[in-house]
């Protein structure tokens, strides 16, 4: 028996948006979502703390189809600049605007591939707050391809000069001027000071590390980056097994099991690291 082949249709397809050509959908998708510049700001436990943020009418197209969806973040993300910035008053203000670089890195995190589609971001400090933690954003720079322009403001107080030196710091430190790009795992933060002087890296938590900072400097009049130089030897600088043995002696000058509190309290208004070396040798 022979079975014919069918097919099914719907009766009356009628109009749809995505029948139309892609030059008109894209004017569509410039109309509803072009309100440049965008700001982005982290969400504030209270409303009233934070403005609004900037309204794009069409935003809500995204979540129509992926077809739509992928046509529009491109637009949406490549014909607008965004503005990141942290919101806040009073005494949490400093703090607030010191964060704000950390929240541009991970809102430019979260983006995953998207980042590529963006051509303009700013990041605004409204507060001097001395350094800026940019580890996050220099994770997204050195990820990704240097596809899209970001830029700091910092405080209008400032003079011009130290802004655009903040900014030519920062693109040296997104070329691996000093580098250290190879050293990412290591590192728990980046400060860059926002007097374009230079800034340090911390690294993160060793046993027994007594320097966990890399200080680096900038020449302004130059555009050079560079490691400070090396400082003098300490006593902090003597391997850990001389130093614990040191530390015995000083401690139990009659041998074990007769604690010199005298030279225990001496020795821990020293520094801290003496204090927490003292502690570890009592304790084991």
């Amino acid at each position: 028996m022979q079975v014919p082949r069918v097919a099914s249709f719907p009766a009356d397809p009628g109009p749809s948006f995505l029948k139309l050509y892609p030059e008109i959908r894209n004017r569509i998708y410039s109309y509803l979502l072009e309100a440049s510049p965008i700001v982005v700001s982290p969400k504030a436990d209270n409303k009233a703390d934070s403005p609004d943020r900037t309204h794009v009418p069409g935003i809500a197209l995204l979540h129509t189809c992926r077809q739509i969806y992928h046509e529009a973040t491109s637009v949406l993300y490549t014909n607008n600049e965004f503005l990141c910035i942290a919101f806040a008053r009073g005494r949490e203000r400093r703090k607030c605007d010191a964060d704000s670089a950390q929240h541009a890195g991970l809102w430019l995190k979260n983006l995953g591939s998207q980042v590529n589609m963006l051509r303009q971001v700013r990041v605004k400090i409204e507060w001097r707050s001395g350094a800026l933690n940019i580890l996050w954003i220099l994770d997204v720079c050195w990820s990704h391809p240097w596809t899209f322009n970001i830029s700091f403001e910092l405080d209008e107080q400032l003079d011009p000069g130290v802004e655009e030196g903040f900014n030519n710091m920062f693109y040296g430190l997104v070329n691996d001027h000093l580098k250290v790009k190879r050293y990412r795992r290591l590192m728990s933060s980046l400060y860059a000071f926002d007097n374009a002087s230079g800034g340090c890296i911390e690294l993160s938590p060793l046993p027994y590390s007594v320097y966990p900072f890399l200080k680096f400097g900038y020449d302004c009049p130059s555009n050079r980056l560079y490691f400070n130089p090396e400082r003098a030897a300490t006593f902090l600088d003597i391997p850990w097994r001389a130093k614990k043995n040191i530390f015995k002696y000083v401690l139990y000058p009659e041998g074990d099991g007769c604690l010199d509190k005298v030279a225990f309290s001496i020795v821990s208004l020293v520094c801290r690291s003496n204090r927490l070396i003292a502690i570890y040798i009592i304790e084991n």
